[in-house]
């Protein structure tokens, strides 16, 4: 037996992939862990029953927010910018009035918002909220 004879054994080469699925399953892991969990708030609206903004006997602030977030206050058409004076405007001639916001299905949340924000800096403690009728 010569010693330097060359060897035809065939290695099989093995892919060992424990590994791979230790280190997949403490990423799986640290993930789940580290992971913040968005929990989503609803905020509940109590609506008044007959407000419909027509026929009232008392003159009343309606700020209607269509589809398109444009704001209207008894018919007249507004930017969000002249939301507040017009309002505190409308206070000052009436200052029985009440308030309220008929908003659109559609409309964007951030728009209601900026209505209640300009009643509340108007003065009025509660603006009750009604969905239009489309």
């Amino acid at each position: 037996m010569n010693h330097f004879e060359p060897v035809n054994r065939e290695e099989k080469a093995d892919i060992n992939l424990t590994p791979m699925l230790d280190v997949v399953f403490i990423l799986l892991i640290f993930f789940v862990v580290t992971a913040s969990f968005v929990s989503e708030f609803r905020l509940d609206v109590t609506l008044p029953a007959g407000l419909d903004g027509k026929g009232a006997d008392v003159a009343s602030i309606i700020v209607t927010i269509e589809a398109d977030d444009s704001f209207h206050i008894n018919g007249r058409v507004l930017a969000k910018s002249s939301l507040l004076p017009y309002t505190r405007c409308l206070v000052i001639e009436n200052p029985d009035a009440p308030m309220s916001v008929m908003i659109s299905s559609s409309s964007h949340i951030d728009a209601t918002v900026a209505a209640l924000d300009a009643g509340r800096q108007a003065g009025f403690t509660t603006i009750p909220l009604q969905k239009m009728r489309e």
